[in-house]
């Protein structure tokens, strides 16, 4: 039984960080359109990114010791998931934003 709870919580933690990587994008895809050139904007997202992930891995930690999960398992799944679900949303709002860049140089902008 303890094989299954590990495998259960490994995939339950790694859904969970890709849920919280999935909102950092969300947040870092709003400040690139709201205010692309503003340092102030950035770093502020960069804030809210890192509370973000420590709350995710607060309420893993939380998950933890409420259901006597196991804990290196459980945090290393929630640490993966936010770490590339955010790599990912951040890898493909790069790219977007690379595209619109030529669309506008291809349309007459600077």
């Amino acid at each position: 039984m303890d094989k299954y709870i590990s495998v259960i919580s490994a995939i339950g933690g790694l859904a969970f960080g890709a849920l919280g990587g999935y909102l950092n994008g969300l947040l870092s895809r709003r400040s690139a359109k709201n205010k692309p050139d503003s340092v102030l904007a950035i770093m502020g997202t960069n804030a809210l990114r890192f509370a973000v992930d420590g709350v995710f891995l607060l309420a893993g930690f939380l998950a933890c010791k409420l259901f006597e999960l196991p804990y290196f398992i459980t945090m290393i799944a929630v640490a993966v998931g936010l770490s590339t679900c955010g790599l990912l949303m951040l890898l493909r709002l790069t790219k977007q934003i690379k595209a619109d860049d030529l669309d506008g140089k291809q349309n007459g902008g600077e």
